[in-house]
């Protein structure tokens, strides 16, 4: 973002702008999660999809050094532990395709609830309650649900909640598990309504380990 605003407007077209941008999120969904396939195919689905091969190469570039830097100074270790990837049965392919089926029922509340809380917000702001004081109600139910309620995974802690799910899955019964579905889903849709810094691509990760 930095690179596609700070270039002189008279020397960079709206094209090079979108590349810029879309490189520089590569890169850094790349570092983040040690993925640069994915960060490529990030930049490619979400940010600006490629009209030449002269598109792609400064994203696998741009991927392949940021992962390079982040696997040298943090290792190389997977930032998703506890799963182990066995050969599986074709008898097992329907549950994997009604997975899939759960999962865009998933993404379908999630838009719905984000929608949901763009409008709350903007009623609460119509009936006089100051947009500044939206991300302190937002927070408010975050430490209302997670603290009182006792919810403490749904706070970000990095990789590390995602992780727990996966290594100790025996120890979450199948409604705590679907609590914590729709909680982040509520609470993520709650906090990108009013206002508060951050993104949906951690969280979406964690509602998928769900």
């Amino acid at each position: 973002d930095f690179g596609s605003t700070a270039w002189p407007a008279s020397k960079a077209s709206r094209d090079l702008r979108l590349q810029l941008l879309a490189t520089g999120c590569a890169a850094g969904v790349a570092a983040g999660f040690n993925a640069p396939i994915a960060g490529l195919f990030f930049a490619v689905e979400v940010i600006k999809p490629p009209r030449s091969t002269e598109d792609i190469v400064p994203r696998l570039l741009a991927t392949a050094l940021a992962a390079t830097v982040v696997q040298i100074g943090l290792g190389s270790s997977p930032a998703v532990r506890g799963i182990d990837f066995v050969s599986t049965a074709y008898v097992e392919l329907p549950a994997f395709m009604l997975l899939g089926a759960f999962c865009g029922a998933a993404s379908a509340l999630f838009a719905s609830a984000r929608n949901g809380a763009n409008s709350a917000f903007e009623w609460l702001q119509a009936n006089g309650i100051p947009r500044f004081l939206h991300p302190l109600l937002a927070s408010g139910l975050v430490a209302l649900v997670a603290g009182f309620g006792g919810f403490t995974e749904l706070l970000y802690q990095g990789f590390d909640n995602v992780n727990a799910l996966f290594l100790f899955a025996d120890e979450y019964s199948p409604l705590r598990l679907l609590l914590l579905l729709v909680g982040k889903i509520v609470l993520t849709a709650v906090c990108a309504g009013s206002g508060l810094v951050g993104g949906v691509f951690a969280p979406a990760l964690f509602m998928g380990a769900c």
